[in-house]
């Protein structure tokens, strides 16, 4: 039941033009040409092909970067050969989603996007002593993130020599695969909430397929009670996604949403993720300081 994705790397650096095409004109040709070479193998020989991931798509200041690398020619054929396919966005236009590595930008609402990062922050292969790999901690929150804004992470693990993984790797990665499983209705599947736009550093709101179904992450556990501002709508239920126990709440004054009676230690592994159901579809209220109020504190400091 897995889907098959190929990396295809446009750049390869035996040819001279890579780097200077003005300098070898006919070796960025001949650079050009073995990509819809190898391209066309990759799509031909290989049975159904789900999605083609780009690398390596440099461009030059004032040149058009598509038109040198026959972009629209190049990804024509590929769907050609496999109508169904995803295309990665650097391959040049046109794809269909926006791809980021190592950070989430600006998202653009209603269009496809996903997260490229990998375990170590240092490097896409493996370093034998590193001080940066990544804890299954932060691919929680990662994960938290992307789902917050009905987005993919594509999490990237460097082999050793001998293609197997560094068990440091492993354990982060099963430690937020038990994660993913006990929240995985608020994470696979995840649609993007009109309560996400709540700047709130310390909690995320997850959309569903169901308008009036919300899940509200908690990146960090603070104590009994917990408050979600600017929340419009009215609240029907709130229940802890893992153990179901139902959660007391209370809508106080300016679109608070007041969660009570909550343990003194998260009852789970964070983030807590709670299913909150309205009576109709809730929506964002604005900011009571003003759409400009970031800006208005930042000038005084």
């Amino acid at each position: 039941g897995l889907k098959v994705g190929l990396y295809y790397s446009l750049g390869d650096w035996r040819y001279k033009g890579a780097f200077n095409p003005e300098k070898y004109p006919a070796s960025w040709d001949a650079l050009v040409e073995q990509s819809f070479t190898q391209i066309r193998e990759l799509m031909t020989n290989y049975g159904k092909i789900d999605l083609l991931f780009y690398d390596g798509y440099w461009g030059w200041p004032g040149r058009d970067t598509a038109a040198m690398w026959r972009s629209a020619e190049r990804n024509a054929m590929v769907r050609q050969l496999q109508p169904h396919i995803v295309l990665h966005p650097q391959g040049g236009p046109p794809s269909d989603y926006d791809s980021m590595e190592n950070h989430i930008g600006t998202i653009t609402t209603g269009r496809p996007w996903e997260m490229c990062i990998g375990m170590d922050a240092m490097s896409w292969g493996h370093i034998p002593h590193s001080p940066c790999l990544t804890s299954g901690a932060q691919i929680k929150r990662m994960l938290t993130d992307c789902a917050s804004g009905a987005g993919n992470l594509l999490l990237n693990t460097g082999p050793l020599p001998d293609g197997t993984l560094r068990p440091e790797e492993v354990a982060s990665i099963r430690d937020a695969g038990g994660w993913l499983r006990q929240n995985a209705a608020a994470i696979y599947g995840s649609v993007r909430s009109p309560l996400a736009e709540i700047t709130q550093p310390s909690a995320r709101w997850i959309g569903t397929n169901d308008p009036r179904v919300h899940y509200l992450a908690l990146l960090v556990w603070s104590g009994t009670d917990w408050i979600a501002p600017r929340v419009g709508g009215t609240v029907h239920s709130v229940r802890e996604l893992v153990t179901g126990s139902p959660v007391e709440f209370e809508q106080i004054s300016r679109g608070r949403l007041l969660l009570r009676g909550l343990p003194s230690n998260p009852p789970t592994s964070l983030p807590v993720l709670f299913r909150i159901e309205f009576t109709q579809p809730p929506t964002a209220l604005p900011n009571p300081e003003g759409p400009d109020f970031a800006e208005r504190i930042e000038s005084r400091l």
